[in-house]
């Protein structure tokens, strides 16, 4: 599954923020941390990681969207099922730029 360069930023930034607050991010959190000023374009990119299988998200409900399986494996880049459980650690590491 190929994603652009923003739907990548996205993912990123879905991820960094659900590990550091503990609870996945509403729209906003998200928009402010990529400068973007309007929610709708993040729902658009949204709503495409969606249709790609890289988030779960139940639009109009507050703070649903979580990352999937292919969408963390997209971003670590290597089958999780070979992993340990315990990934926190390198998922900081790996995504410790939004902007790459």
């Amino acid at each position: 599954m190929e994603l652009t360069f923003t739907q990548r930023r996205v993912l990123k930034a879905l991820a960094v923020l659900t590990i550091k607050r503990g609870f996945p991010p509403s729209s906003r959190d998200v928009c402010d941390a990529l400068n973007i000023s309007s929610t709708n374009a993040f729902v658009e990119h949204a709503r495409r990681l969606k249709s790609k299988g890289a988030i779960q998200w139940l639009e109009r409900k507050a703070r649903t969207i979580h990352l999937t399986k292919a969408g963390w494996e997209l971003l670590i880049g290597e089958d999780l099922t070979r992993k340990r459980s315990d990934i926190s650690a390198e998922v900081l590491d790996h995504l410790r730029f939004i902007d790459e």
